[in-house]
């Protein structure tokens, strides 16, 4: 229109009984990074008072980590780079590394009731920061996963640990888009256990008695993890997973402890009977949506989603 005004037009009209806001408030907007070395923001997520969380990797020394925070100097290679800012963006509250000598990734975020932080990614690091007590203090392969518990004002590790098997662990092979290697995702249940979706090439991944799927059906497989808060138990473990390749990309968790996950599906994925789309649509990968009881045991629910082409969820 006239005087640079862009005007839109809703040719099926929308529900006016709610507030159309088509141009959005920008809250907050900010540059993070260090001096002479590039940084790749990874991922993000927000605390329980609106604060931002972001997760880098940096290439190297230089990011403005704070007095007393758990790593000041960069270790090596790429670490993760962890940014806690307040919710207008105005004031770096905290900012640490965490990583080792080798390639260590962040993939996903999420704070605890408690506001502490927990940071999923992967490694190729033989000296990333595992706790005392973890459940696995070392590299079992090429690429492992890890988890760290940062405590609220980033000075510390509650816990940290790896989880992996001697192949490839947290890197996922299913790699169309930018980023796509690095997918996965951390959440919290009401209590506070971290669960954790991934992926895994391991024949040896670490597994629980008695779950849902104990071994590697074939090439990659996606796994559910479920941890104590302070990382030093697995409390369940499984691959999830055709002959072919997999991936676990998103969970949630439901108010019974239902777990929900979500990925990419190769031909002979497990679905249930009565499942809206019991059978492998098409193209190299189907879209999946699986329902998971609270012990990691029995699939309750699960369903192919997708079309004749290459599909994710």
């Amino acid at each position: 229109l006239n005087d640079n005004i862009v005007s839109f037009i809703f040719p099926n009209g929308y529900d006016k009984n709610y507030v159309l806001i088509i141009d959005p408030t920008l809250i907050a907007a900010t540059l993070s990074g260090t001096i002479g070395a590039d940084n790749y923001g990874h991922t993000a997520t927000y605390g329980n008072e609106g604060e931002i969380f972001t997760g880098a990797i940096s290439f190297g020394a230089g990011y403005p980590t704070n007095s007393g925070s758990f790593q000041s100097n960069h270790a090596g290679s790429t670490d993760i780079a962890i940014s806690k800012l307040n919710s207008d963006g105005s004031a770096l509250l905290w900012a640490t590394y965490l990583g080792g000598g080798s390639s260590d990734y962040p993939h996903s975020m999420i704070v605890n009731s408690l506001n502490e932080l927990y940071v999923y990614g992967s490694t190729n690091s033989t000296d990333y920061p595992a706790s005392s007590n973890a459940f696995q203090g070392n590299n079992q392969g090429n690429s492992d996963i890890i988890i760290t518990h940062l405590s609220q004002d980033g000075s510390n590790i509650i816990g940290s640990t790896y989880i992996g098997g001697s192949g490839e662990d947290g890197r996922n092979w299913i790699s169309w888009n930018y980023g796509d290697t690095y997918r996965g995702e951390v959440m919290v249940d009401k209590m506070d256990n971290p669960f954790i979706a991934s992926v895994s090439s391991s024949n040896d991944f670490p597994v629980t008695a008695g779950v849902l799927q104990n071994n590697n059906a074939g090439g990659q497989d996606g796994v559910i993890c479920k941890l104590n808060p302070d990382l030093s138990n697995l409390e369940w473990s499984t691959y999830l997973g055709s002959s072919f390749d997999d991936a676990a990309y998103g969970l949630r968790i439901d108010g019974n402890q239902n777990i929900y996950v979500t990925g990419s599906a190769s031909s002979g994925f497990p679905t249930t009977i009565g499942s809206a789309i019991p059978n492998f649509i098409g193209g190299s990968h189907d879209a999946f949506i699986c329902k998971i009881s609270p012990q990691g045991n029995t699939l309750l629910a699960s369903s192919y989603f997708g079309s004749t082409d290459r599909d994710e969820s």
